[in-house]
């Protein structure tokens, strides 16, 4: 889970990698998205550059509805995108209870 604005802001690209790690297996998780603008996207394309790893999904947190540049960019790199708009408690909680029934499936 990052800070979308912190992340563009504040991160050098070629520390995104850091960020995701080695496995296809994750949500990319961006909070404080705010105008549906796509800062998150750009970053998982920008992460892209480095390598052929990418996330299972985007989640954007915060935001009604992406742009769309944002929609554009998930469709030609086949990235599911979803939005949330629960409080990041909630949202944990239920990333948790997901990560929990995945174990118990591969158990």
């Amino acid at each position: 889970m990052v800070d979308s604005l912190k992340l563009v802001l504040d991160v050098p690209s070629h520390e995104y990698l850091k960020l995701y790690g080695s496995t296809t297996q994750r949500a990319a998780v961006f909070t404080n998205v705010k105008y549906g603008r796509s800062p998150p996207l750009i970053a998982i394309k920008s992460m892209m550059a480095f390598t052929n790893l990418r996330p299972a999904v985007i989640i954007m947190h915060g935001v009604d509805r992406p742009d769309y540049l944002g929609i554009e960019i998930a469709r030609r790199e086949r990235i599911p995108l979803a939005i949330v708009n629960n409080t990041i408690d909630e949202l944990l909680a239920a990333l948790r209870n997901l990560a929990e029934r995945q174990r118990m499936v591969t158990r």
